[in-house]
């Protein structure tokens, strides 16, 4: 996947680099030399498409408003054991967890 791809999320979201990075499991040395060759691994694709369908899922919760996503985003969630949603990306399991959490905030069934 291409390294763009990791910036144009960022813009998009207004989360910087550095924290999207280490969601995706990223060093801030592995940020500095996939910047450079221009290119992420096939696990750090991975996980960023699992980033973005998270985001995707969150703006159809909250309705399209950036501000409130990227907060949701980096915010404590009592359905993710207190976890930040975006802390909780490195794995499919966790992916999931997070996907769950937002279908259950859709409709209202947080027990």
């Amino acid at each position: 996947m291409p390294f763009s791809f990791l910036e144009q999320v960022s813009r998009k979201t207004g989360v910087e680099m550095r924290v999207l990075s280490e969601a995706v499991g990223m060093s801030r040395s592995s940020l500095a030399r996939r910047a450079k060759s221009g290119r992420l691994t096939c696990a750090e694709g991975d996980r960023l498409y699992s980033l973005t369908t998270v985001l995707d899922a969150a703006y159809e919760l909250l309705e399209g408003d950036v501000l409130a996503v990227r907060n949701w985003m980096i915010s404590p969630a009592r359905g993710l054991g207190r976890n930040a949603p975006l802390n909780m990306l490195r794995s499919r399991v966790e992916t999931q967890a997070v996907l769950d959490l937002i279908s259950r905030l859709e409709h209202g069934t947080l027990a």
